[in-house]
């Protein structure tokens, strides 16, 4: 569960976003327009195949949807992710504000069970800090994100915990943007033991606003593709 919010996390920051110096998420995960529906849903491209083909939906190994209200800021978003066993796992999350910036969020299970809670500290306009919490308070991961003039991530440093409270996950994440503030990369760094990892983001289709509508994601140390799809409903 924990490493899902993670996934979701990176997976959002795809597109380009320009505007007032005044932060929303939606300049922060990248929209144009007025956002009210997000959906993203992605495929496993071995298969596939090939892996510009829009496979059906049921064939996608997960499906993230985020509801924005009209100050283009997130209320709340749901995940929904086929397991290797055909499973589908699912869970939501209800997203609170304080002055109009998001200030932490509880996720619940299909039956309603509290399952994580953050809590996130702006410690400057543009850095925020995310800390996750298991629902007994165990502290689970510590992300701090720095974000550009345009408000779009461009590092974001992470450690897990393992039950023990223990360092489990070590990583620093370097955003290259280009001068659309669309991402074309982001290094992971390990930094337990300083090996790198490289994730290219290529863009097959965008919508008349600029949005990405497919994207091709290839990490290059291992060959590894996921293809991802992204529909948009708009106040």
């Amino acid at each position: 569960m924990e490493k899902l919010y993670i996934i979701c996390l990176i997976l959002l920051s795809v597109s380009s976003c320009r505007g007032k110096n005044i932060y929303s998420d939606k300049k922060e995960y990248g929209y144009k327009g007025k956002v009210k529906v997000v959906i993203k849903r992605t495929y496993n491209t071995s298969t596939l195949h090939d892996s510009r083909y829009i496979p059906s939906d049921s064939s996608a190994i997960s499906t993230d949807t985020y509801y924005f209200n009209e100050g283009g800021n997130i209320d709340s978003a749901k995940t929904e992710r086929r397991l290797a066993t055909g499973e589908l796992y699912y869970y939501k999350r209800i997203f609170a504000l304080n002055k109009s910036k998001k200030s932490g969020w509880t996720s619940f299970s299909a039956t309603n069970e509290e399952l994580l809670h953050g809590k996130i500290i702006w410690n400057a306009l543009n850095v925020y800090t995310e800390t996750v919490y298991t629902n007994q308070n165990k502290t689970t991961y510590e992300i701090r994100s720095t974000l550009n003039d345009s408000f779009r991530a461009v590092k974001i440093y992470i450690k897990g915990f393992d039950n023990l409270g223990q360092i489990s996950q070590h990583d620093l994440q370097d955003f290259h943007l280009d001068k659309e503030q669309n991402t074309q990369l982001y290094k992971t760094t390990h930094l337990d033991n300083n090996s790198t990892e490289i994730t290219n983001y290529e863009y097959l289709e965008i919508d008349k606003l600029g949005n990405p509508i497919k994207l091709l994601i290839k990490k290059k140390n291992n060959g590894t593709k996921t293809l991802v799809t992204i529909d948009y409903t708009f106040y």
